[in-house]
């Protein structure tokens, strides 16, 4: 079971438990907090949950209030924190109902009692959910309202606060006027009490969305027409009030942000219950909140792919399809649906309807895809390496079916793959994907990227094909023919045979200091492409006729052709292999005296 389920600290048998809310992976997030309450159905057939049952978890038990969690083991979640508030025994069908409410619920009940002097509104959020309410500090994440704090207290944004009994004030209402008043998102991540003071976006860049990220055809966009362009701020100024103000030049009519947000006919400090205690910090709060509402706030929904059920509330995501090129946005309330896959998520753009932070959109310079080369059950891509001074990596594009470039899978994920760092090898970037289909053909592209995700256009188009007709052969030879290069091991590490003639063998005689071996080779896998092959490039480091270079083609893979002329290798060079289906190649390193920096590394296999 993935769900353990603790009443009173009491862990429950997955066998007495007859029913919960397994599907409770709602997550509310919004201007006003959401209270619930669910029911936890528990087995009762031999009584051992009743309150009269001396070995019952109820028994002497004053199980009012009680603490009730659900865990999910397999997420490391809670999707359920809340309190006892009845227990209902049924002898009809043999169960007891445990009613349970989250926290936010109860605060709809709870008067606040609370006071405090030059305080800020976080910690002030933060003492009301833990002192008055008594939320336990484990469910909720001090470290949010930390930064909350830290941010209201470096702008000067304190206040008073004094409430008793006699106001009748509830702490769900008082909590959404602290909220309103400084601007802050108070909402929950799994069942834990977060906090977020709202901030002008400052150009950071988010999680990146991207097309196959995307269910498609579920975006909307729409506006909500909450629009300030003035504010007025009561704050304390000695025994008496003061009002901090300002308006938006420019601006038509008096749509007023005003705190509080209720008209208290006094002039006294000490009549207001919360008031801000200077005029820095009211002035800080009333320039925030003309940065979010001197424009309609727009807002987004769109459901995404599974295997973005990691997002979060709060979270900032950068949205990249379509249109948007990294375009800011923030999550609000997410629901994941175990059933379909599918994550909605609801939300707003950081820098919308007009762009109030000027972002890089100016795109890199393409790539050029040089070779795509074709290994057992895998492929290696070779592209030149960006000049951009704000590069950040490449997207690697992959697919076997021309047009769907989102959907391939190799051992590096889904295509697209992001590449940051990739190996380079004399001047240009390469990288192996593996766990490819043999005999399947695949195309690639490479895109580029900079520091503010802005995309260079896609590079050419190339194509290999994986095979696995027959295995290499490396006798007294290392290295990979495409990655870092063959050169000799005359310790014969990988193994590898001698072709049975042709072959020059020393068998150890010492001739002056120098030890003569057996020459070496690479064989090659035996390479298929249905429009054949036209020609294969290396580069081989050496002395003349150190490395030379054959090749056998076949029109069927059955019937090949004798091995080829062996010529020279050293160099840069070339092989026209006129357009076969079939070819196989290989390297003979022939040299009496082994060198170590012999080498040779094939760069293309072409049509």
């Amino acid at each position: 079971m993935s769900d353990i389920i603790e009443i009173n600290y009491n862990e429950i048998p997955d066998s007495d438990i007859r029913e919960y809310p397994k599907s409770d992976n709602r997550i509310d997030f919004d201007r006003d907090l959401i209270g619930n309450i669910t029911n936890i159905v528990l087995d009762n057939t031999d009584d051992k949950f009743s309150d009269t049952n001396p070995q019952s978890i109820f028994y002497g038990v004053e199980w009012m209030d009680k603490l009730v969690t659900i865990y999910n083991t397999e997420q490391g979640i809670y999707t359920w924190v809340g309190r006892i508030k009845n227990i209902t025994q049924k002898d009809s069908d043999g169960t007891v109902i445990i009613k349970t409410a989250n926290f936010i619920y109860e605060m709809n009940d709870i008067t606040c009692v609370y006071a405090a002097s030059g305080i800020t509104v976080a910690d002030a959020m933060y003492n009301i959910f833990n002192d008055v309410v008594g939320v336990p500090p484990e469910f909720l994440n001090y470290g949010k309202f930390l930064k909350a704090i830290n941010i209201q207290t470096l702008n000067s944004a304190t206040i008073n606060i004094d409430l008793d009994a006699s106001d009748n004030r509830k702490c769900l209402e008082v909590i959404q006027s602290l909220r309103r008043m400084s601007l802050c998102d108070v909402y929950t991540v799994d069942n834990i009490i977060e906090v977020y003071q709202w901030q002008k976006w400052d150009g950071v860049l988010g999680y990146r969305i991207k097309p196959q990220d995307i269910i498609p055809l579920t975006f909307e966009s729409w506006f909500e027409e909450e629009i300030y362009n003035a504010y007025n701020i009561i704050y304390k100024n000695g025994a008496n009030i003061a009002t901090a103000s300002d308006f938006i030049p420019g601006t038509n009519g008096d749509k007023v942000f005003t705190i509080p947000k209720d008209k208290i006919e006094s002039t006294l400090s000490a009549d207001f219950k919360i008031i801000y205690t200077n005029l820095i910090g009211a002035n800080w709060i009333g320039g925030l909140i003309l940065d979010r509402y001197e424009n309609p706030i727009k807002k987004f929904k769109i459901d995404l792919d599974e295997q973005m059920s990691f997002l979060r509330p709060n979270k900032q995501l950068d949205f990249h399809f379509d249109n948007f090129i990294g375009e800011p946005t923030k999550t609000a309330r997410i629901q994941y649906d175990r059933n379909t896959g599918k994550l909605d998520i609801e939300g707003e753009f950081l820098n919308l309807p007009v762009n109030v932070v000027d972002r890089d959109i100016e795109p890199p310079s393409p790539v050029e895809l040089i070779a795509v080369l074709p290994a057992d059950g895998s492929l290696v891509a070779i592209w030149t390496i960006s000049i951009e001074d704000d590069h950040v990596g490449y997207y690697l594009f992959f697919t076997s079916t021309l047009g769907e470039w989102l959907a391939e899978l190799c051992n590096l994920g889904r295509s697209y793959i992001d590449i940051r760092n990739p190996d380079t090898v004399e001047g240009y970037n390469i990288i192996q994907i593996y766990e490819l289909n043999n005999g399947t053909e695949y195309f690639f592209k490479v895109r580029s990227y900079d520091t503010s995700f802005n995309e260079s256009d896609p590079s050419n188009i190339l194509s290999a094909i994986p095979c696995d007709n027959g295995d290499e052969n490396k006798y007294k030879i290392q290295g990979d023919p495409y990655i870092d290069g063959l050169t000799l091991d005359v310790l014969n590490g990988e193994g590898g045979v001698a072709p049975v003639s042709g072959f020059t063998f020393y068998g150890g005689a010492k001739y002056g200091e120098v030890y003569y071996e057996a020459t070496a080779i690479y064989e090659s896998s035996q390479l298929y492409r249905p429009n054949g092959f036209g020609t294969i490039e290396w580069r081989a480091i050496g002395d003349s006729e150190d490395i030379m270079f054959q090749y056998r083609t076949s029109d069927d893979g059955t019937t090949w052709s004798s091995w080829s002329t062996a010529v020279d290798a050293i160099g840069i060079k070339s092989q026209n292999l006129g357009s076969v289906k079939y070819f196989q190649y290989r390297f003979i390193f022939r040299s009496t005296y082994w060198a170590d920096s012999d080498s040779v590394r094939v760069t293309n296999i072409a049509a």
